[in-house]
């Protein structure tokens, strides 16, 4: 009965172990794709920031200003 039951503790173990590298897996994923939007988003910032300044408009900034 004792075997049994370690046994049983050893695969709840393993499950869980398993859901939680899945989740971290994913955390990953997400965290990535949220800097990869944080870099796209200054980089267009930027680029439309220096269009409109070309086009005669002003930085609306005051600490770029």
């Amino acid at each position: 009965m004792a075997t049994s039951d370690s046994n049983a503790l050893v695969r709840g173990a393993t499950h869980t172990a398993d859901r939680i590298e899945t989740a971290l897996g994913a955390a990953e994923r997400r965290a990535w794709l949220l800097w990869a939007s944080v870099a796209l988003s200054l980089l267009l910032d930027s680029l439309l920031t220096g269009y409109g300044l070309q086009r005669g408009l002003t930085e609306a900034n005051p600490v770029v200003r």
